[in-house]
């Protein structure tokens, strides 16, 4: 369940959001989700006060209550509709200020792992930035990204959405062949669009996809 407070913002880890007003009284607070265990890690709010969040769902692929969320509307133009078939799925969804509606939520995963530690942030041209780290090796890249290609163990993938969630702008991979692994909010956007990120990798790794940047 997710509260906004003026600034602050307290989620607890449910698939919940909400929104208190600037008297701290609560001004909406809907469940999002379906028939199982979907939760959300991080959200951010645009200038007009719509509220995204970046979802996980670590059920197993064998579960037949997988891709459960109650109104396929939601993904209706979104850039992937249903997820792929792996451990774990993940993508955004972005609510509107009044907390009324779900203005559109789409997947971004593979057919491996993604795990619960997501973020997400929005550029002032309304695009949509998010991050996890994945064992998939079919993540959605984009041409000419940083990395197209999974290099072994997790690796750590951003990318950035259009603002309706229909096209993806980039997506890449960042790692080698260890493990780079990641916390909430390790996702950052400066005015220009660039993202800066924060990675963790195991010592002594050289095995990145460009090793002249070490």
């Amino acid at each position: 369940m997710l509260f906004l407070f003026g600034p602050l913002a307290i989620l607890i880890q449910t698939a919940c959001a909400g929104q208190v007003s600037d008297r701290y009284e609560l001004a909406f607070s809907p469940y999002l989700g379906g028939s199982q265990f979907e939760h959300i890690r991080d959200i951010c709010a645009d200038s007009e006060g719509n509220v995204y969040g970046v979802w996980h769902d670590p059920l197993n692929a064998k579960n037949p209550h997988r891709n459960s969320w109650p109104d396929k509307s939601w993904f209706a133009n979104a850039f992937r509709k249903s997820p792929k078939g792996g451990e774990g799925d993940f993508g955004v969804v972005k609510i509107s200020a009044d907390g009324r509606r779900c203005i559109w939520a789409t997947y971004l995963t593979g057919s491996g792992k993604e795990t619960g530690a997501g973020s997400v942030r929005v550029a002032s041209d309304g695009s949509v930035y998010t991050e996890t780290w994945t064992f998939s090796n079919d993540m959605p890249t984009t041409e000419g990204a940083y990395d197209r290609t999974h290099n072994g163990g997790a690796d750590y993938y951003v990318a950035r959405l259009t603002s309706d969630g229909s096209e993806l702008i980039f997506g890449t991979y960042i790692g080698g062949s260890g493990e780079e692994i990641h916390s909430t909010h390790n996702l950052a956007i400066d005015e220009l669009g660039n993202a800066y990120v924060s990675v963790w990798t195991p010592y002594g790794e050289t095995a990145f996809a460009h090793p002249t940047w070490l």
